[in-house]
């Protein structure tokens, strides 16, 4: 069984196959069933494989006060996204 999802799974294993390493997998936030987060920065190979994507959105979040600086894959349809952290590994 993928920890992501069948749309996300490809672009996880490449990533980690680059370097990134996965951290935890979070179940029940509130626009996700799902987010598999990882301790190292999105690979460039891996963005722009995701950018080309059909079904796969890329996101960018800045930060708050309350969460650090994260970029990410998100697949609306099975409500699945993979968190890396920006300033990581790429």
């Amino acid at each position: 069984m993928p920890i992501a999802c069948i749309h996300l799974e490809p672009l996880l294993n490449e990533a980690v196959q680059l370097g990134a390493k996965v951290s935890d997998v979070v179940e029940g936030w509130s626009k996700v069933n799902r987010v598999v987060v990882m301790a190292d920065g999105m690979p460039t190979a891996t963005a722009a494989h995701a950018i080309n994507s059909p079904g796969i959105r890329v996101y960018k979040n800045h930060g708050s006060p309350h969460n650090a600086p994260d970029e990410g894959i998100i697949c609306d349809a099975c409500g699945v996204a993979v968190s890396f952290t920006v300033g990581g590994a790429s």
